[in-house]
């Protein structure tokens, strides 16, 4: 994820998209707890990570915001980084409704910028051969399904 010039270049990670057994201090949760491990590094610039844009999406497009706010110490720093320096940490998410199937970077209201797929929730339907139109991730415009030829 670049500025528009270009000069300042974040490159995320996301990994492990999964139920959390990690508490949530001082927030009242609506939901389930879900987390995310994730890895920012910056490449060109002096950078400060965007966290708040980050959320978790489901079946019927559900979007879950990032608890940027939550306090953990496990939580991934919002802290500015150095070109060539990378922080890693999780991201955490209320799940108040059908178990995430992605996380996405980018406002609920555009389209995404960049997206990782939790891959145990997209194996069975990958591995019928499903057709776009019954993809839960994001009802038949999922980069995850997408076919590779």
């Amino acid at each position: 994820m670049s500025d528009a010039g270009g000069a300042v270049v974040q490159e995320w990670t996301i990994t492990d998209l999964q139920p959390s057994v990690d508490n949530a201090p001082g927030y009242p949760l609506a939901g389930r707890l879900w987390e995310a491990s994730a890895t920012v590094r910056a490449v060109s610039g002096t950078v400060t990570p965007v966290i708040p844009n980050f959320r978790a999406t489901g079946k019927g497009q559900q979007s879950y915001p990032v608890l940027w706010q939550l306090a953990s110490p496990a939580g991934i720093s919002a802290a500015t980084l150095q070109q060539g320096q990378s922080s890693s940490g999780k991201m955490y998410f209320d799940i108040t409704g059908a178990d995430p199937s992605a996380v996405i970077y980018g406002s609920p209201a555009d389209t995404a910028q960049m997206m990782w797929c939790y891959m145990e929730a997209m194996a069975p339907m990958m591995s019928m051969q499903m057709p776009m139109a019954d993809c839960p991730c994001c009802d038949g415009v999922c980069m995850c399904c997408a076919d590779p030829s």
